[in-house]
């Protein structure tokens, strides 16, 4: 595996990590033990965090994957590819729901907080990231969603580019819009509209 190749493989770990904010806080939210006092009186800061270590844990990957999410913004505020004219579009980001409804709210409803079962999540948390990086469905991510991030399929005005391209953009894209891009893998870039530079 090549430099470029760990670089794209690195991505798409991140996407899908991000893209598990909301599970991680869902989590926290279904394991997290509210009781604070015992016979009246407050059982102390340590006692409550003993009995709260599993939705701790989640509130760390929440905010880990929620760190990724900045990082990843930062990164495409970077330079980009020379622009390509947008000669077809279609709104993709019915995905999104898609992947939320299947992935995400069915591992938020398993009951984390019996040891047999949270082994059970996090078996399926990573191989739902094996097949999710490899069949190239990160970047329908929810938490990106929420952030204003949105999905197309487009084509440009590239003889050599006859493929559909998958793209993730915080832009509204439209036809002859002209974009700057980002590959994230084979058919996959990152986008935004190019910026009119207006003569004074």
């Amino acid at each position: 595996m090549n430099k470029q190749e760990k670089i794209k493989r690195s991505l798409k770990v991140r996407f899908y990590i991000i893209s598990l904010t909301l599970l991680f806080i869902l989590a926290t939210i279904g394991t997290v033990d509210a009781q604070i006092c015992s016979n009246g009186k407050f059982i102390g800061i340590y006692s409550f965090l003993l009995n709260n270590i599993i939705p701790l844990i989640f509130i760390i990957c929440a905010i880990i994957s929620a760190s990724l999410c900045f990082l990843i913004r930062f990164k495409f505020k970077g330079s980009l590819n020379p622009s390509y004219k947008v000669t077809s579009v279609k709104n993709e980001n019915f995905e999104v729901m898609t992947f939320l409804a299947t992935y995400i709210i069915p591992l938020a409803c398993i009951n984390l907080v019996e040891t047999k079962y949270l082994i059970i999540f996090i078996i399926l948390v990573v191989i739902l990231g094996v097949f999710v990086t490899k069949m190239n469905l990160y970047m329908a991510n929810p938490t990106l969603s929420l952030l204003g991030y949105k999905l197309y399929s487009i084509t440009v005005d590239d003889p050599k580019i006859t493929d559909n391209i998958f793209v993730i953009t915080r832009d509204e894209i439209n036809i002859d819009d002209k974009i700057e891009w980002l590959e994230l893998d084979a058919n996959r870039w990152f986008v935004r509209k190019e910026k009119k530079h207006e003569c004074k």
